[in-house]
């Protein structure tokens, strides 16, 4: 070792006991890891660990089990996971948002936005109905690399863009009801 070079032991052909020792092994390592696993999700997430008794497939693979330690959630802790993904989930967004507008007024993408009350407006790329569109767009295309555009799949008989169409044209008609509903109210 002191002159740099390693000495390699002889190579052994595997037998029977090796290999059993090399999976035992490799067993371990995959045990291992899964608790390593679980115990960041803990930390993470939240919920308790419960000490059960081993079903029958966890007593085949390992014969001497005695008991194993599951991480447990409740349903509350499961709700809270829920309002903790879509709070991190929405702030990014949110930070996205900021960039997505600085790029779409350097562009001249705002020319193609039209008022469907006027005009008969196509789908996108062609034409916008709002700048949630347009935003909606870009963010799917050049953030999330999904091209809803290209994407002909449909859910509910509608393709993305037909749905995003739909969202933007009813969230602007409602935005619109209401600004006009508190205007009518208060005149001032």
């Amino acid at each position: 070792m002191a002159s740099g070079k390693f000495a390699l032991p002889a190579r052994v052909e595997p037998d029977e006991d090796n290999l059993s020792a090399a999976a035992r092994i490799s067993r371990l390592g995959d045990v291992w890891q899964r608790v390593v696993d679980e115990s960041k999700y803990h930390r993470f997430w939240g919920g308790h660990f419960e000490v059960r008794d081993p079903d029958e497939e966890q007593k085949t693979v390992q014969p001497g089990l005695e008991h194993v330690i599951v991480s447990v959630k409740t349903e509350r802790d499961r709700r809270d996971d829920i309002r903790i993904a879509e709070y991190i989930a929405f702030n990014r967004i949110q930070r996205k948002q900021v960039v997505i507008s600085r790029n779409i007024v350097r562009s001249s993408a705002k020319d193609r936005v039209k008022n469907p009350r006027a005009e008969v407006v196509a789908l996108a790329p062609d034409e916008l109905v709002s700048e949630l569109e347009m935003a909606t767009l870009y963010m799917l295309d050049m953030d999330m690399h999904f091209n809803p555009i290209k994407n002909t799949t449909t859910f509910g008989g509608l393709t993305i863009v037909e749905w995003l169409r739909g969202y933007c044209v009813s969230g602007g008609m409602l935005c619109r009801r209401f600004v006009g509903a508190f205007r009518w109210n208060h005149p001032d």
